[in-house]
């Protein structure tokens, strides 16, 4: 049986609606630490020291492990000082007490110190180390981890790399299967560094996830991009599970449990829900997100000497769902042509098999489209003009013109 890795809210009614599946671990992070991860602190709530001791003990109460994410893509070379290794240092004494079970890392470093440190705790590399290769995913290996999360955006289609993996190394393999990422996505370097730095004490609380607005724009504009992206459907783990891929890993960290454990209900029962937008994280099932307090938006956005206050508010914009549905109904041997392995030999533009299914599957109100595409372009705008990070009128040079 299939096991799962599900992300966590702190709150204490999530394990206990999860009890009775087959949970392997719960997995989350403070909002900030000095390591850092891959949420900006913005999309999680206020959780306290406190409340991380407290969870872990109920997830622990539930039957389930507690994996801490540490899977930072950079620490902004601040580990290579005293006060750095001191905090580190710290913060790796506070998971040991805690009582957590394994740590999730990106770095190398972080493995073995970790290794060396806390020889107890058990390792998980993240997705953000990018491994999807059977060389990469040997050497994680060989640096003593204990399980992979493969890289979403590359491999969760191609089953020939995950046959060639999965012959190559015998320590445990997971996969995302509910993160819309595109498959290839050129911005996955830099939003793992975003988030990185943005979930980072010492560091800024305030960031513009460029990376989240671009893709938006770029899937509403193509639609047939919802369904070239890396989800896996319920309904076809079997073909994972085949291939040796040991869990299933679900995303999101901070979202309401009434909208998580629906989530894991449907992969635990491989059925698809009639939409399966409804599987994917979205910003109005974010605790934090969807009915941000007073005191959340002034810590995260009330920075005046980084950005405009008043043209903030368009970044708001981009919290609610998706003007788009996809009828499962419609998915039904969609996954035919990936286990052929034609993606490896041609374009998407050459094959045409993910616009075909999409031309039967997605759903949209096309003036309501419109209006999302205006608006998520108005919002990029924004960003590459420069106007969200100005007061001024006009104050970019034009092109040429000297400083």
């Amino acid at each position: 049986m299939m096991k799962y890795a599900v992300p966590t809210n702190f709150r204490p009614d999530l394990p206990l609606a999860l009890t009775g599946l087959p949970v392997a671990e719960l997995y989350g992070q403070l909002p900030r630490d000095f390591v850092g991860g891959g949420r900006a602190s913005s999309n999680i709530g206020p959780v306290s020291r406190r409340r991380l001791r407290r969870h872990v003990q109920e997830t622990h109460e539930a039957g389930f492990r507690f994996n801490y994410t540490l899977n930072a893509v950079s620490m902004a070379n601040r580990e290579w000082s005293l006060m750095g290794q001191w905090r580190l240092a710290r913060l790796l004494d506070l998971l040991l007490e805690c009582g957590v079970d394994a740590v999730t890392v990106a770095l190398p470093y972080l493995l073995e110190y970790v290794k060396r440190r806390a020889p107890g705790l058990e390792i998980t590399v993240s997705t953000q180390a990018g491994v999807a290769t059977p060389d990469r995913a040997r050497r994680w290996q060989d640096l003593g981890a204990d399980g992979i999360t493969l890289s979403v955006v590359d491999v969760n289609r191609d089953f020939e790399a995950l046959r060639a993996i999965r012959r190559a190394v015998g320590i445990r393999l997971q996969l995302i299967a509910n993160q819309p990422c595109l498959q290839g996505c050129p911005a996955t370097a830099h939003h793992a560094s975003i988030c990185a730095h943005a979930s980072q004490t010492g560091m800024s609380r305030f960031a513009v996830d460029y990376c989240v607005i671009s893709c938006n724009q770029q899937r509403l504009s193509h639609p047939e991009d919802f369904i070239r992206a890396a989800w896996i459907r319920p309904e076809d783990q079997g073909y994972y599970a085949e291939l040796g891929i040991d869990r299933i890993k679900l995303v999101s960290r901070g979202m309401r449990t009434d909208a998580l454990v629906p989530i894991v209900r449907s992969y635990v029962d491989g059925t698809s829900p009639e939409d399966l937008m409804d599987l994917f994280p979205s910003g109005d099932k974010f605790i934090a997100l969807a009915r941000p307090s007073l005191v959340h938006l002034i810590r995260h956005y009330g920075h005046p000497h980084r950005a405009n206050l008043f043209r903030l508010r368009k970044l708001g914009s981009m919290t609610g769902g998706q003007p788009v549905s996809i009828d499962s109904a419609g998915l039904d041997g969609m996954l035919a042509p990936f286990l052929e392995g034609r993606c490896r030999r041609m374009t998407c533009q050459a094959c045409g098999h993910c616009a075909e299914v999409a031309r039967r599957a997605v759903r949209y109100d096309p003036e309501e489209l419109r209006r999302a595409v205006d608006n998520s372009a108005d919002v990029k705008e924004e960003v590459l003009s420069g106007r969200l990070f100005s007061y001024l009128p006009r104050w970019w040079p034009r092109p040429g013109k000297r400083w």
